[in-house]
């Protein structure tokens, strides 16, 4: 896994200052953007440096640069804006109009970065990607534009380049799923697996299934070994649920992975006894690149989600309920961020969030309801940078500790009330201020 987190720290370059004072300050449901490079080799010509910026561990390129040095090569694609719709339209085959700044360097400035809330079309069709507004430009990630307009990406780690070739498709598979086993046998690299609705009982599966997944293993009910990009995506509008009965193995674990994606899925041990599981929801171990939206883990739990030498991954509009040990648990991982997440209703022993050795980012995020807990609501060291949070209505048994407890807990602009705890924090804790306390 070394040289795999090497080649990682090539290809998405190391967030500069996580928690530095020329950072923007933030607005509602902004993150932080952070100014980098990319370089670019096209159908084996020169390579073209472009300027990017980096969020979450990904890199965004902005739509139009792409579109740009696309235009007149075999996947081609003009960029319009619908204002009436308020719609990104994008048609495949037809030369770029140019609008003019495309390719313009950056300033080097850090700079606040909204998630878009237009429509994408793509030849007619509406499609859902991630993408960022940044300074009045849209950017999406190179990986989803090579997907969506289906030529080859592939990353020379020995030039630090990404190699686009126009003349070959897409390497990334689609695949349609609608049981268990049809889901385990789907999984390998560069795979996109669509998940129609129902409750998928791991259980059911109880042998190895490739040299890529195990069933039925004693640390997980879907182990995940050594593979580089995959998608496990609720297919629009499905109620999709992954369980498993037994009270001693993850639902889920990813070991030496990169590039993997949860969306849309809930999952839990089917099982309510409290304080009975010895396993947690979903641990990602030694693995990099990693994005879970949109998604519900449960108790009995032990843990929610389990992040252990780890770089990048970002969890963004997901919850975490119920669980009897702790909500989040971090070691030894690094550039993590939780954007809307709300951590609630957690029977947790322990803290709600803990971490060792790591740095994160929590914006936007719920801390509520947690009962039951004899550690502080959080306890970190390492880096930890809470914006715009609100911690509510959380408490001790005995109420003996203080709300946050480490060293280099960070503050600003967070709502803390309600909480039965000994105090508030002890001197481990940065308050940047705007911090309401009641």
């Amino acid at each position: 896994m070394k040289n795999k987190m090497l080649s990682v720290i090539c290809v998405v370059c190391v967030i500069v200052g996580l928690f530095a004072t020329t950072a923007p300050a933030l607005a509602a449901d902004t993150v932080t953007a952070t100014p980098d490079t990319s370089s670019i080799q096209f159908d084996g010509e020169a390579a073209v440096m472009f300027p990017v910026y980096n969020i979450g561990g990904d890199k965004y390129f902005k739509l139009r640069d792409l579109a740009y040095m696309l235009s007149g090569r075999n996947k081609q694609f003009e960029v319009e804006w619908n204002g009436a719709n308020n719609a990104i339209v994008l048609t495949s085959g037809e030369t770029y109009t140019t609008v003019g700044g495309e390719m313009t360097a950056k300033n080097g400035a850090y700079r606040s970065a909204v998630p878009i809330d237009s429509k994408i079309y793509i030849d007619g069709e509406e499609i859902v990607l991630t993408a960022y507004h940044i300074g009045g430009n849209n950017y999406f990630k190179l990986r989803d534009i090579s997907r969506t307009f289906d030529f080859s990406l592939k990353w020379d780690d020995g030039n630090s380049t990404f190699i686009i070739d126009t003349e070959r498709g897409s390497t990334w598979k689609n695949v349609t799923v609608s049981t268990p086993q049809e889901l385990f046998d789907a999984i390998e690299p560069d795979t996109i697996i669509t998940i129609k609705s129902g409750v998928y009982d791991f259980s059911t599966i109880t042998e190895t299934v490739s040299r890529y997944v195990t069933a039925g293993g004693e640390t997980a009910a879907l182990m995940v070994v050594s593979v580089d990009g995959l998608i496990l995506q609720a297919e629009s509008g499905a109620d999709v649920e992954f369980v498993t009965p037994d009270l001693f193995s993850e639902v889920m674990k990813f070991s030496y992975c990169n590039d993997i994606t949860l969306s849309g899925i809930k999952a839990g041990h089917s099982v309510t006894d409290e304080y009975q599981c010895d396993a947690g929801v979903v641990w990602f171990e030694d693995s990099a690149n990693i994005t879970i939206d949109n998604c519900l883990f449960y108790g009995c739990g032990s843990i929610g989600i389990r992040l252990w030498d780890c770089i990048y991954a970002q969890i963004s509009d997901t919850i975490v309920t119920d669980c009897s040990l702790r909500a989040v648990d971090m070691s030894r991982s690094d550039h993590i961020v939780f954007i809307g997440c709300s951590f609630i209703d957690n029977r947790a022993y322990g803290s709600v969030i803990y971490g060792t050795n790591s740095f994160a980012e929590f914006i936007g995020c719920e801390i509520s309801g947690n009962k039951s807990l004899e550690w502080s609501c959080v306890n970190f060291t390492g880096k930890v940078l809470f914006d715009r949070c609100a911690f509510l209505n959380n408490a001790l048994i005995d109420g003996s500790e203080p709300v946050f407890a480490g060293s280099e807990i960070t503050l600003r602009n967070c709502e803390i009330e309600k909480n039965n705890f000994s105090a508030y924090w002890n001197q481990g804790v940065i308050d940047l201020g705007g911090n309401l306390l009641t």
